[in-house]
């Protein structure tokens, strides 16, 4: 590794009592407290290793960069007040939205698939809707979690985009070296957004009837309940990760001989991950396409 240099990472100690690192561009990596205490005073000595060595390469920790990486406090935890106040509201937002949608839900119904295409609207002018709203709500949600997760300063925001999975996502692994409540105001931004605009869609449909807000309130939800599949690499995942405070427990799962109180709580959710998921293909997905092969039968027997 003498063409290497190793890149400037942060620590925060978790609940097991081993110690996280992270680094600006890195994965994150669970370390004991024996290498944590060597780190401190940078005795590096554990990286001679050959094992350890290329863990930390995969994990992006050495760099052939001649110029700085960037500093700790682009990705170390903004603590100032007018963040902690920034935090509070954004849960708040939260709270208040989510008793509006379950209110709402009662007078106007739980928007499901079935509600998504309007029997009385042209197919592509509810195309060209769906694109127009659906496209801009997935940047909005991405650009949440940049905000809350600081890497707006970063070229690009950290954002990437995935077209073999149809998915947009930012990069929050540095957000392990944060406190709870940052951590989780960092990944529950986005799905607070859609939540606000949810109640919005919701309202609009209670007032106006308008078919816009019932096709925009059915995407939402379907995207909102999307992200609690914790078998899936979303949001939800993520959540239940940091708030159980292992980055792997849901690799640890994997190993059927091992057995804690974190590591059933999180075979629970995956459970009920795939129940989610079969909840969304009935009530979403399945009704979606029965419309739409209705349609093309229609649109067929039209033009013979």
């Amino acid at each position: 590794m003498e063409h290497y240099r190793l890149k400037k990472f942060i620590s925060r100690k978790l609940k097991d009592g081993n110690y996280v690192i992270v680094g600006n561009g890195t994965k994150p990596i669970v370390i004991d407290y024996k290498m944590a205490q060597e780190f401190q005073y940078e005795n590096f000595d554990a990286l001679k290793d050959v094992k350890i060595q290329e863990t930390f390469k995969e994990c992006g920790f050495f760099t052939s960069r001649k110029e700085s990486d960037f500093e700790l406090n682009d990705i170390s935890e903004d603590k100032t007040s007018s963040w902690k106040l920034a935090r509070i509201v954004l849960f708040t937002i939260g709270l208040i939205s989510l008793i509006v949608v379950i209110s709402l839900f009662f007078l106007v119904g739980v928007p499901t698939g079935k509600n998504l295409i309007p029997a009385d609207i042209d197919i592509w002018r509810f195309l060209v809707f769906i694109i127009v709203f659906y496209i801009p709500t997935v940047i909005m949600h991405e650009f949440m979690h940049m905000l809350f997760g600081k890497t707006l300063s970063q070229k690009y925001g950290g954002l990437g985009v995935n077209i073999s999975k149809n998915v947009a996502y930012v990069s929050l692994n540095h957000i392990w070296s944060w406190s709870l409540f940052s951590r989780i105001s960092a990944l529950s931004a986005g799905l607070i957004l859609d939540l606000s605009l949810l109640a919005i869609s919701l309202m609009g449909q209670y007032f106006t009837g308008n078919w816009m807000f019932t096709t925009s309130s059915v995407v939402l939800l379907y995207k909102i309940i999307w992200q609690f599949q914790f078998y899936k690499n979303c949001d939800g995942r993520l959540i239940a990760l940091s708030i159980l405070d292992n980055p792997f427990l849901h690799i640890d799962a994997l190993d059927k001989n091992a057995k804690n109180k974190d590591i059933n709580c999180w075979r629970k959710l995956t459970f009920l991950g795939y129940f989610i998921k079969i909840i969304l293909v009935l009530f979403w997905v399945a009704p979606i396409l029965f419309t739409l092969f209705g349609l093309f039968m229609q649109n067929f027997s039209n033009f013979i």
